[in-house]
């Protein structure tokens, strides 16, 4: 059994991968690895299959205004999810041969997603933030300048995981990451207040049942956003933590480590079962369709 606390003078990235391979930490990692493939597999299965029946419906579904940024931005998050759980069974694989090599590769697919996990949440918040605060610039966001605006966001969005997960074994990536985290969670705060403000006002012309209509949607809005900065407020606090516990003492605590993983399972839950909440109706139909 590995020694939980790991001294920082030798190689860090080593003394890493040492954690999820050796010891009986390995097992909080193949535990997580586990609940993460039940729980992540059938939803991104269920969302993959949605959005291929679209497509066969229409084959320019992903370039056109049928589709909102909203499921745009869950379609690409559940994506890069699936890239996420093959970097686990990649990691486990690892765990149980021993070898930190494949156990690295694994960890390069996980922190791909787990970048791309949190600027898509950031994406679809300010998605939301804007369908409620400002309506006629969301309209503007539905023509076909628009798209094409989004697909260059989700577009960077992919380069940037590239670019960041290159360089994530840096040590220097500590402090990027934390701020990095910080901010998405200070972006998500001001959408989650912005929408909340904009709530408890009565606009103009919403009375009656078009005030009920309206309401909803951005009783729905506001879930989402909550929803998504409750799970990052988790990830913010767990990652300070383990950053505070090692630049103060200079130790690598391989249990909370290994620990951490657990809570980011959260946030890669949030939308896909926010959106398979959506679609339910559809899904209902589908399924009654296919036993007829």
């Amino acid at each position: 059994m590995t020694n939980p606390n790991i001294s920082s003078s030798v190689d860090s990235s080593s003394l890493e991968a040492a954690c999820f391979v050796f010891g009986w930490t390995s097992i909080i990692f193949t535990t997580f690895t586990i609940a993460n493939v039940l729980l992540l597999l059938p939803l991104i299965v269920i969302i993959l299959g949605l959005a291929l029946q679209k497509w066969r419906q229409n084959r320019s579904y992903f370039s056109s205004a049928s589709i909102s940024h909203c499921d745009c931005f869950t379609y690409h998050s559940v994506a890069m999810e699936t890239i996420g759980v093959a970097g686990c069974i990649v990691s486990c694989c690892g765990v149980f041969m021993g070898n930190l090599n494949v156990n690295a590769i694994g960890k390069y697919l996980f922190f791909f997603k787990w970048y791309g996990e949190v600027l898509f949440h950031v994406l679809t918040c300010l998605e939301r933030y804007v369908a409620v605060v400002h309506p006629v610039t969301y309209l503007s966001l539905k023509t076909e300048r628009g798209i094409r605006m989004r697909n260059v966001v989700v577009a960077s969005v992919w380069t940037l995981c590239l670019v960041f997960d290159s360089l994530f074994h840096f040590e220097a990536m500590i402090y990027w990451e934390l701020s990095f985290l910080m901010l998405g969670l200070v972006v998500i705060s001001f959408c989650s207040v912005s929408v909340l403000w904009v709530l408890v006002r009565t606009g103009p012309g919403e009375r009656g049942e078009d005030r009920k209509t309206v309401v909803q949607s951005k009783q729905r809005a506001l879930v989402t956003i909550v929803s998504t900065l409750a799970v990052l407020t988790v990830r913010v606090v767990l990652n300070v933590t383990l950053e505070v516990v090692y630049c103060s003492t200079g130790f690598a605590n391989c249990v909370l480590l290994t620990t951490v993983f657990w809570f980011h399972l959260p946030s890669s839950l949030v939308l896909p079962i926010l959106f398979l909440y959506k679609q339910r109706e559809n899904i209902f139909k589908q399924m009654m369709f296919s036993k007829g």
